[in-house]
């Protein structure tokens, strides 16, 4: 009976579940120590006074809290609180937002917090919090059989969750943690081979753009993956017409709402700093002389991403019909190399990396078949953002520094 048990101790670590499991009690154990010390499921909003007293009365329910002690100093706050004066009153929201038509455009994360929470404001700032714990849990379990299923440990699934960019989404309530695990959904059934593969990854990716538009890179990565697979088959111009109709109707439901924005606030959202950077790390650079914070981005953001871009690339040059081949230098190229100059900041450049992690560890058997010498690259970049994990828990995460100030 012991050896039974033993025996199904060993296939629960050698499963997915294993890593999911104890991410998901890491990640619960942390924001129950911050709770349990009187923290309030609204810090993780930083919730700037300078938009609310932006708005006004136009909400009666999105308003300044005399007895709620944690607004940031700044008056500012983070993007995080965009999403939460949306889930509070969608109708209204727009008046507390710096860029209604840009905030508005992610619709997903806010919107099922709401749903969660019953429209009951004293919910959703926990349902916002619980949204994203299981989104990076769910995200480790669906790589995790993926990973397991290339002859990989499904354990490396859990270096998606020491991503410092993990840590910090789920520190500030940001939308990344859901649309990665939407993308990561569509991966995953994609790798079963689900029947109508096509329609239900197609709808998890929907679901992902609507909650991130950048998660769109995943998708793309597909469908150039097929049309490289097509043409490399002769199949001419019939090759591109599938993959071409299935991204346009993956797109359909984005491009759809972003009309529905337009018309509801009169402006396509576009922000004056959107402009892509002329040549790779053109936005780092125009941030000299660096702030520590701006090294520390270099390093850890700067350096994986250039690896991550030479890796596609170069495994495009050999199987450009690879869409994690794809994914991997789409998302270093657009989320890293390229990354526009106000986004140079810590917290922001690893949450728009985000994806990067997510395509390494996607494209992980892959490399590694196409060449043994990329388990080396692969061994350096786990190493260096892992090794910051540490430092962006104490510095970011709330449950951490209440913990080690209370000490």
């Amino acid at each position: 009976m012991a050896e039974t048990g033993l025996d199904a101790a060993r296939g629960w670590a050698r499963s997915a579940w294993g890593p999911a499991v104890v991410v998901a009690a890491a990640l619960g154990a942390l924001l129950g120590m911050y709770l349990a010390l009187g923290g309030d499921a609204r810090d993780f909003i930083h919730i700037g006074t300078r938009f609310l007293a932006q708005g006004g009365r136009a909400s009666a329910v999105i308003r300044y809290d005399p007895s709620y002690s944690g607004y940031p100093s700044d008056m500012i706050g983070n993007d995080g609180q965009f999403c939460y004066y949306f889930a509070l009153d969608p109708q209204h929201s727009p008046a507390y937002m710096d860029i209604p038509a840009y905030r508005l455009s992610r619709p997903l994360y806010p919107l099922l917090a709401r749903a969660l929470g019953l429209g009951q404001p004293a919910l959703i700032p926990w349902t916002l919090l619980l949204l994203n714990w299981l989104a990076i849990s769910a995200t480790v379990l669906a790589l995790g059989d993926i990973l397991r299923r290339r002859g990989w440990s499904p354990w490396l699934a859990t270096l998606y969750a020491a991503y410092p960019g993990a840590l910090l989404a789920l520190h500030a309530d940001m939308t990344e943690p859901l649309a990665y695990a939407l993308v990561a959904l569509g991966l995953w059934l994609r790798e079963r081979g689900v029947a109508r593969v096509w329609l239900w990854s197609g709808l998890a990716f929907a679901l992902a753009v609507l909650t991130r538009e950048i998660a769109a890179a995943f998708p793309l990565a597909l469908a150039l993956g097929e049309v490289a697979s097509g043409l490399r088959a002769r199949g001419g111009a019939r090759a591109a017409a599938r993959p071409t109709i299935w991204l346009a109707a993956v797109m359909a439901p984005y491009l759809a709402w972003k009309v529905v924005v337009l018309v509801w606030t009169g402006s396509d959202g576009a922000p004056a700093d959107l402009t892509p950077a002329l040549y790779p790390f053109q936005g780092l650079v125009q941030q000299w002389p660096w702030a520590p914070s701006i090294w520390a981005a270099a390093v850890f953001v700067a350096i994986p991403g250039a690896v991550g871009l030479g890796l596609g690339a170069w495994a495009l040059w050999r199987r450009p019909d690879a869409p994690e081949f794809w994914a991997l230098a789409l998302n270093c190229l657009f989320f890293c190399v390229l990354l526009r100059f106000s986004s140079w900041y810590l917290i922001s450049a690893f949450r728009l990396s985000m994806g990067g992690a997510l395509a390494l560890l996607w494209a992980g058997p892959s490399l590694a078949r196409v060449a043994g010498r990329a388990r080396l690259w692969l061994a350096g970049v786990f190493t260096l953002w892992v090794s910051l994990a540490p430092l962006a828990a104490v510095t970011f995460f709330p449950a951490l520094s209440r913990l080690l100030g209370a000490g």
